[in-house]
């Protein structure tokens, strides 16, 4: 639908959300998948760290509402996963 809405609005194609559909399953259809590769690691080795925006806390030295952080690091082996709520996204933190 993207696809289609650019077409009519950058190239003033008239032509039908069905044609675009056509075409684009027959690209799909000519690449080859996508390959999967399962990652191992030992225990201990390796660990994954993101950060995800969580909601507003208040901050108990300023007393003000704040925007919060989730700190989530998972253990690559067993998948465990080490949550905890920061103010900021900073290596220090």
């Amino acid at each position: 639908m993207v696809i289609h809405a650019a077409l009519k609005r950058e190239h003033g194609s008239s032509g039908h959300y069905s044609s675009v559909r056509r075409s684009v399953a027959a690209i799909e259809r000519e690449r080859p998948p996508d390959a999967t590769v399962r990652l191992s690691f030992a225990p201990g080795e390796a660990a994954q760290v993101d950060f995800g925006s969580d909601p507003q806390l208040v901050d108990s030295t300023t007393s003000e509402l704040r925007r919060t952080w989730a700190f989530v690091m998972t253990l690559c082996f067993s998948r465990h996963q080490y949550v905890e709520f920061v103010w900021d996204q900073s290596v220090r933190t």
